[in-house]
């Protein structure tokens, strides 16, 4: 129904309205007019109601379709050609190598993935296929295949559409893993190489590169599924990687760091922003959920690598708290050790609650401006001389 029908229907409808309305002490209840324009009325308000439902139900189909962004997969009719028993024919259905202007939509990539498996020796036995199509809003019914190689531990996802990327996963991830997994998933999945499609013979390397390097890979590092979706990091590999760059680096990590190059997240793809993100927002919906035990954030997960390594990172520290008792408990520590009280350097603290978590000058001028949870407007000196009269030391004694 177009927009003017509409409008035209809303204004004989209002205008019915009002006639009855205004009417009602004229016509009688037995009055055929008034019996016509009650009909008339309630038949343009069934047609407004099943016109509002039907509207309703296509908004609601449509957004379920948004919401469903993955791949599907269903059992293939892949046919095996006889013969020498190696090599898998075209898929049913699948574009020709000369279909004129589709051609330019599409490219032999199945064939090519196919080419490559049978130079490495992968016979047509050695495959279960399956067929299925993508979901996403641009390219609605693209037709996929997935090649699942028991023996090679392999599994391919393939298009021959352009602008469809291939993917080759190490691992049996299975049908539940690729259905409804969106490709941003797909490439943000560890294990996955993704290979995007230039010319055959760009592809044809580019896929027998992959091939080879995932079949020397260990199958025990991606026994797990590490999938970095967003909601998935997980803290201890998170703590891993921060470990890991440590001691690559020598330093700690920071948000704007970039792509994680050492431990479990480093599959080029992930970047220590993406994680502090993530972590984040998990942290503060575990705290607004009662029961929920809590998720640490990065700079919490951070800071316990500093912890346990036993080093000091200027960063991770940077809003550590202080208190009144841990900063007195650490000046007199450092008398007990050294004989001497401390004073105000850069040097990193290394006695008491905060060794290896700051240094004396960061203290003082948290005593000297109130910072960091701690009264104000006093300074290491003088909080020294305070522990000195109640210590029952003279302030010529030690460190002046």
């Amino acid at each position: 129904m177009s927009e003017n029908d509409d409008q035209k229907d809303d204004s004989k409808l209002a205008m019915i309205s009002l006639a009855l309305v205004g009417s009602f002490h004229l016509i009688r209840d037995d009055d055929e007019e008034l019996k016509e324009a009650v009909a008339t009325l309630r038949s343009l308000i069934d047609k407004r109601v099943s016109d509002a439902l039907e509207k309703s139900k296509k908004e609601a189909e449509q957004l379920a379709s948004d919401r469903s962004d993955g791949l599907r997969f269903v059992r293939a009719e892949l046919e095996l050609k006889s013969g020498t028993g190696r090599r898998l024919a075209q898929p049913r259905n699948s574009p020709s190598k000369s279909t004129g202007s589709h051609e330019r939509d599409a490219a032999p990539k199945l064939d090519l993935v196919l080419e490559e498996l049978d130079k490495r020796g992968t016979q047509s036995g050695d495959i279960t296929a399956y067929s299925g199509t993508v979901a996403y809003k641009d390219h609605k019914g693209a037709e996929y295949y997935l090649l699942v190689l028991p023996k090679r531990n392999l599994e391919i996802v393939v298009s021959n559409q352009l602008n469809h990327a291939t993917y080759i996963s190490v691992g049996q991830r299975g049908l539940d893993f690729w259905n409804n997994r969106s490709k941003i998933e797909l490439t943000n999945t560890l294990g996955i190489t993704t290979v995007l499609f230039r010319s055959s013979v760009q592809y044809r390397t580019k896929i027998g590169e992959a091939l080879d390097e995932l079949s020397y890979q260990k199958e025990s590092f991606f026994d797990e599924e590490l999938v970095v979706r967003p909601e998935e990091y997980d803290p201890a590999l998170v703590r891993e990687c921060i470990s890991a760059y440590w001691h690559a680096m020598g330093q700690m990590p920071k948000q704007n760091s970039g792509e994680i190059k050492q431990g479990p997240y480093a599959n080029g793809k992930t970047t220590w922003k993406a994680v502090a993100s993530s972590l984040r927002k998990k942290s503060l919906k575990a705290k607004h959920q009662p029961g929920s035990p809590p998720v640490p954030t990065f700079a919490e997960l951070a800071r316990e690598v500093a912890i346990e390594l036993g080093v000091y990172d200027a960063y991770v520290f940077r809003d550590l708290p202080f208190y009144e008792d841990g900063v007195r408990r650490t000046i007199l520590d450092y008398f007990d050790l050294y004989g001497e009280w401390p004073t105000i350097t850069s040097e990193v603290v290394t006695v008491g609650p905060y060794a290896s978590k700051t240094t004396w000058d960061i203290i003082d001028n948290a005593l000297r401006l109130g910072q960091r949870g701690l009264a104000g407007n006093r300074s290491l000196v003088s909080l020294r001389d305070v522990l000195k009269r109640e210590v029952g030391i003279s302030s010529n004694d030690g460190t002046g």
